[in-house]
């Protein structure tokens, strides 16, 4: 009986010393990716966003040279994320942040950065996003009269986002421009207008409450 029972208590102890070993062997075969996301102007964190973890992986002997996605998780309510997901042989890693009304956010990371059996720690940022529309009208139109507007301020890379190139009317020119700029924060911009063949230039600002829509109104 005692025979029995220490058999019994012996096979208990290898077991769980395999199980730990084997534990210990497959999170030295992952990594971790962990961090927060946050409002960089006022460091809130922002809960309910995407975070991704791409990588230029090696597939038959060649890295891709495009980025596939290797894994994702989202933001808790204090703004943390952690990936946890096996190691694959990388020439480079790429973290993204998403949410409906912030501007995407992407980081570059090194390979070498993110090793197996280790934890990689960082901090990623989202703008919130505003609205500007430009209501345009020219007055009392002729034919050489020409305006030319754009913004300033530092623009942020998306289709819809307000241009830092300049847009130009011509003629009896009436116009509503919508775009996207960076919410809770004064956003610049700057036109000018040709009138009986004297151009004379104009600057503004206006101040874009995050995830709301400010109108400016120009008449030439």
């Amino acid at each position: 009986m005692k025979r029995s029972l220490l058999l019994s208590y012996t096979l208990l102890v290898v077991s769980f010393i395999t199980i730990f070993i084997g534990s210990c062997k497959k999170d030295d075969e992952n990594i971790i990716v962990s961090g927060t996301v946050v409002d960089p102007q006022n460091g809130n964190p922002i809960s309910g966003a995407n975070v991704y973890l791409d990588g230029k992986i090696l597939s038959s002997g060649i890295y891709n040279e495009s980025y596939s996605e290797i894994a994702s998780a989202i933001t808790d309510a204090s703004g943390h994320f952690e990936i946890t997901t096996a190691w694959q042989v990388v020439s480079s890693y790429r973290l993204r942040a998403f949410k409906r009304n912030y501007f995407d956010s992407q980081t570059i990371v090194a390979a070498e950065s993110i090793s197996k059996g280790a934890t990689y720690s960082t901090s990623l940022s989202l703008f919130p996003a505003s609205w500007v529309r430009l209501n345009i009208n020219n007055v009392v139109g002729y034919a050489d009269d020409e305006i030319q507007y754009k913004f300033t301020s530092t623009p942020q890379s998306c289709a819809d986002c307000c241009s830092n190139s300049f847009l130009i009317g011509s003629g009896n020119y009436h116009t509503a421009y919508k775009c996207r700029a960076v919410g809770n924060r004064y956003n610049k911009f700057y036109w000018t207008v040709r009138k009986n063949g004297v151009t004379n230039p104009f600057t503004d600002s206006v101040y874009c409450v995050a995830f709301d829509t400010a109108t400016i109104n120009i008449n030439y």
